[in-house]
């Protein structure tokens, strides 16, 4: 008998490896169209999931909501399955001057302003991506010409509090 996680809906009888996760449900259908061979897994929750190739590779999109906490789960499951690289796409905000609608932005660091990664490790653990994983994504980035920042950036909780202006522009005064 597969185990198939609670949340995801998925299970090692997936076999691959590697992940795209954009947080929207809607954003896995746009990945389908650079896949080739597209087969829906699950629809459970906010976690839309679909497995295709790229390039020959199998790959999933899946989505996984909004926040640290149901990304949690999702890259708990994932891993519970065997995947072994997750990329996290999406949109941000930027609050840094010569940044544009459009540019990537390739995180090096991250400030963890957030409550999930707290019941996974102590705030003094920084936050960094897989070394050789960030270069592949830089090398990609300047092969294909795609405007790109590299830089620390912050994983927040909230948007709406009455201190966002004065949270926005203290971060936004340090540099990348």
């Amino acid at each position: 008998m597969t185990l198939i996680q609670p949340h995801i809906r998925c299970s090692k009888d997936l076999e691959v490896k590697y992940a795209i996760l954009p947080g929207d449900p809607k954003r896995v259908d746009r990945i389908a169209e650079f896949l080739e061979d597209v087969e829906d897994v699950e629809f459970n929750r906010e976690y839309k999931s679909l497995v295709g190739y790229y390039k020959g590779i199998k790959i999933l999109a899946m989505s996984t909501g909004m926040g640290g906490a149901s990304t949690g789960i999702a890259v708990e499951e994932l891993k519970n399955i065997g995947l072994e690289v997750l990329i996290r796409i999406g949109s941000c905000g930027a609050t840094q001057n010569g940044i544009r609608i459009g540019d990537l932005i390739i995180p090096n660091g991250i400030v963890r302003d957030e409550g999930a990664s707290r019941a996974y490790v102590e705030e003094k653990y920084p936050a960094v991506p897989d070394t050789e994983l960030l270069f592949n994504i830089i090398d990609s980035a300047q092969k294909k010409g795609f405007p790109y920042h590299v830089g620390i950036t912050r994983s927040h909780d909230s948007f709406y509090t009455d201190e966002e202006e004065n949270i926005d522009n203290y971060w936004s005064k340090k540099e990348f």
